[in-house]
This record gives structure tokens, C-alpha cells and sequence, in this order.
């Protein structure tokens, strides 16, 4: 099958399924920030309760950088996916849009 894509839906498609050096760096960069935020999840109820909720203000803006980055990186999938009824199927779009 013959790709049709054009400007932004390209990139994008390039970046998420393509080869190469970028596409590679691009991935690694997101699974590292997956992991980051998992261990973010893991740490932050422990931080957050050993202080007393003094740095709360700190981890609000660390938690809506989280869900910036992963609400843009879904929309980024849901924006070059040709089947958009199976994009919402798929079990770790759900998983996404639980954690934002």
C-alpha cells in the first residue's frame, strides 16, 4: 500500500513508525519519559506524604507537564492513525487517556 501522507501527518508518521536516526532517538526519548513518569507516580505519593504536602505547588506543575506531554504524544497518534475507531480500541490509548 502507497502512502499518502503530506506535511505535519508525514512527520509525525515518520517519527513514529519510520527508520532511522531520528525516529529511533524520538522513541528512546519517549520510552525514558515513560519510564520517568512511572517512577514519578511511584515516588511522588511517598515525597509528597514524608513533607506534609509542603512542595505540592512543585509536583502540580510537574503532573501538568506529565499530562501535557502525554495528551500531545496521544493526539500526535491519534492525528496519523487511518482507523480512528480502532485507535480508541487499542488497550494502551485507554491506558493513556486514564493517566492524563
Amino acid at each position: 500500500m502507497v502512502e499518502h501522507r503530506k506535511g505535519l501527518n508525514r512527520t509525525l508518521f515518520w517519527l513514529y513508525a519510520g527508520n532511522g536516526t531520528w525516529p529511533y532517538a524520538f522513541r528512546w526519548t519517549m520510552l525514558v519519559f515513560d519510564l520517568a513518569t512511572i517512577g514519578l507516580f511511584m515516588v511522588h505519593p511517598l515525597l509528597t506524604w514524608r513533607d506534609g504536602g509542603a512542595a505540592l505547588g512543585v509536583w502540580l506543575y510537574v503532573d501538568i507537564f506529565v499530562a501535557a506531554v502525554i495528551t500531545r504524544d496521544c493526539l500526535a497518534r491519534l492525528y496519523i492513525e487511518r482507523h480512528k475507531v480502532r485507535f480508541f480500541l487499542n488497550v494502551m490509548t485507554l491506558v493513556d487517556m486514564l493517566v492524563v
